[in-house]
């Protein structure tokens, strides 16, 4: 996913913030004048966090709101500290070093986090799932050296799969697993959560237009673009098979888009392309699918849903954007027997409120 480049840019980190230089798409001078005059500006700072670069855009009249950017950047390294399954230290970590031995303590917000990603599995049917990483593993996609695990290794980690394994006790702030050797893993939800987070902090500081992305997987819009009342950001969606080209474009409101992929990972075996999303009731690669994109009111819920409607048949995903009103999908396929065409199917929320690109 992308938006608009006619931006001024600041990567920062901790120590520096405040640096700007602008960037401009168009060579010409003229051009460029009249951007500044004309077109709404916005003052893009970007961090790198997660593996990917965060990003926020806030209108450029709005500069003095900087030490609130700095201060939501602060809050997702902090994120990345506690959720990271890489970082031995993270809460995540140990979580999954600790918690089939009994109860343990989980810090209130996290908890939260995890029962919601227990709850959307029972409601995509186990479609998503966090405890599936070892699937990732058996496959080879965490060390980028593919494989293809037997029937029988498949099924000895089924055992350790499913949200049933999870035991929460809200009242409690406790977390245990039922099942040893069972671990837990939010690399499908982390980034959207920490965008939530990030927006929420954003908005109590009174800002009330802002855009935010974490490698461009998962952007949340808060109010409108500048000069755009209620027409919302517009995002575009790349094409899963010329990635110089987006396909779609639709116009965010106070809401998340997520869009998860196999083109970029994956590997081939005797001329067979596995990708490294996992559906997570079977254990095997998602095979089908190129792209789904889900819109939700909240950058976890859309985050999830991504991954999820990439492993469901459309009748599924249907169903529960029928159930659960402020929800879209867009789900591409290859067209039979047209490797370079495009089979779009619009749900629910997305189902009028998409443009395709010809």
């Amino acid at each position: 996913m992308r938006f608009p480049k006619n931006s001024p840019q600041i990567r920062t980190n901790r120590r520096h913030l405040f640096s700007r230089h602008s960037t401009y798409e168009s060579k010409s001078r003229l051009k460029k004048l009249f951007n500044g005059l004309f077109e709404p500006q916005l003052l893009c700072t970007t961090r790198s966090a997660m593996a990917c670069d965060f990003q926020i855009r806030i209108p450029d009249s709005n500069r003095s709101h900087i030490p609130k950017v700095q201060e939501a950047f602060d809050l997702v390294d902090n994120l990345e500290a506690q959720l990271s399954v890489y970082l031995p230290s993270s809460e995540v970590s140990r979580i999954n070093a600790a918690a089939d031995c009994g109860p343990f303590p989980v810090e209130p917000q996290l908890l939260q986090l995890l029962n919601q990603a227990k709850q959307l599995s029972i409601d995509t049917g186990g479609a998503f799932d966090i405890t599936g990483a070892p699937y990732g593993r058996a496959w080879g996609f965490f060390d980028r050296q593919g494989r293809i695990p037997d029937n029988d290794e498949i099924a000895a980690i089924k055992r350790i799969i499913g949200s049933r394994l999870l035991e929460i006790d809200l009242e409690m702030s406790t977390l245990r697993f039922r099942r040893s050797g069972v671990e837990i893993n939010l690399g499908s939800i982390g980034k959207g959560y920490a965008l939530d987070r990030a927006a929420d902090l954003l908005r109590g500081n009174g800002l009330r237009d802002v855009l935010l992305h974490a490698g461009f997987s998962t952007i949340m819009a808060v109010g409108d673009a500048p000069n755009s009342p209620n027409m919302g950001w517009p995002v575009g969606i790349r094409h899963p098979l010329k990635t110089d080209k987006d396909f779609a474009i639709l116009r965010l409101v106070n809401s998340a888009l997520a869009t998860s992929g196999s083109g970029e990972q994956g590997f081939v075996i005797d001329n067979r392309r596995f990708g490294h999303i996992i559906d997570p009731r079977t254990g095997y690669p998602a095979q089908e699918r190129l792209l789904s994109s889900a819109v939700a009111p909240t950058g976890a819920l859309a985050d999830a849903l991504s991954t999820a409607f990439f492993v469901m048949d459309t009748q599924e995903i249907r169903a529960y954007c029928n159930s659960h009103p402020g929800v879209g999908a867009l789900v591409v396929r290859r067209k039979q027997d047209e490797e370079a065409n495009l089979s779009i199917e619009a749900l629910g929320a997305l189902q009028d409120n998409v443009q395709l690109v010809q």
